[in-house]
């Protein structure tokens, strides 16, 4: 799992990619040329003014994206965590997105 590091990255996601909404997070998502899956997690400042809590969140996110057996095809995955994540439980949570990643055809 590489990170999406561009700003024409993820405006590329953002405009062109498929948006899958969850309970618990909003998953963008879109094919690329390359055999690797790019992550790219977005925690505003609306998710908690704190940045050591956005950071507890985007480990989460790291940690549940571990988990997953990921298929080995490009893509690209923008991942917007909604105020709910930073309160839910781990396995409701990564359900939630793997939910989402399977509708988008990823898992």
């Amino acid at each position: 799992m590489i990170s999406l590091n561009t700003d024409r990255d993820f405006r590329r996601v953002f405009d062109k990619g498929r948006r899958i909404a969850g309970k618990h997070v909003l998953v963008f998502a879109t094919p690329n040329a390359l055999s690797e899956i790019r992550v790219g997690i977005i925690c505003s400042k609306k998710l908690s003014k704190k940045a050591v809590e956005r950071n507890k969140i985007r480990r989460r996110i790291k940690a549940v994206l571990s988990r997953l057996e990921l298929s080995g095809q490009g893509f690209d995955l923008i991942i917007l965590p909604k105020f709910v994540w930073a309160k839910g439980k781990f396995d409701e949570l990564a359900s939630t997105l793997n939910n989402c990643l399977s509708r988008a055809g990823i898992c």
